[in-house]
């Protein structure tokens, strides 16, 4: 079996789900602050079972990146803007 550059390192891999208190740490708030964006905000990625809530992560990561003031847009380019076909004049 391969290892990972990780499990070689002897690190161990990072989690695939997050508790309220891993989020929390990773953004340097509490994790009774996760809870309250999660109530506040249906779009927040999450797993609930039972009474036990986690946080997927890349799903999460790729959340938070979508909301980062700032940052340049991976959105698709804008639309050209319609322009009257030669020989038409535009109507005011």
């Amino acid at each position: 079996m391969i290892q990972g550059a990780a499990e070689v390192a002897g690190v161990p891999p990072a989690p695939t789900y997050l508790t309220a208190e891993e989020v929390g740490q990773m953004l340097q708030v509490s994790g009774k602050s996760v809870y309250r964006w999660l109530k506040d905000d249906p779009t927040m990625p999450v797993l609930k079972i039972g009474g036990t809530v986690r946080f997927p992560r890349e799903r999460l990561e790729r959340w938070l990146r979508d909301r980062e003031q700032g940052a340049a847009r991976r959105r698709h380019a804008p639309a050209a803007v319609s322009r009257p076909a030669a020989g038409r004049e535009a109507r005011t």
